[in-house]
């Protein structure tokens, strides 16, 4: 199996140029048994926002509660 680095994806946000990261939103499921909320909060100190955590499970956008995320996102969204 092959480890792959992911720092590799972190980098995708940032603008080279600038240094600077692009607007990022980092959602969370609080009934997520594979990303754990440290995880995604690591994520979002990474990139410099706050971790949005929402009542769902991992795949945020599949279940019946996935109207959860899509109101963090459109709010998101919204205030750009």
């Amino acid at each position: 199996m092959k480890i792959m680095d992911v720092r590799l994806f972190l980098e995708f946000g940032k603008d080279a140029s600038s240094g600077s990261v692009l607007p990022s939103l980092v959602i969370g499921a609080k009934d997520d048994f594979i990303v754990d909320k440290e995880g995604v909060e690591e994520l979002a100190r990474y990139y410099g926002v706050n971790a949005v955590m929402v009542d769902s499970p991992h795949d945020v956008m599949l279940g019946s509660k996935w109207r959860n995320a899509a109101n963090e996102i459109r709010s998101f969204l919204e205030k750009l």
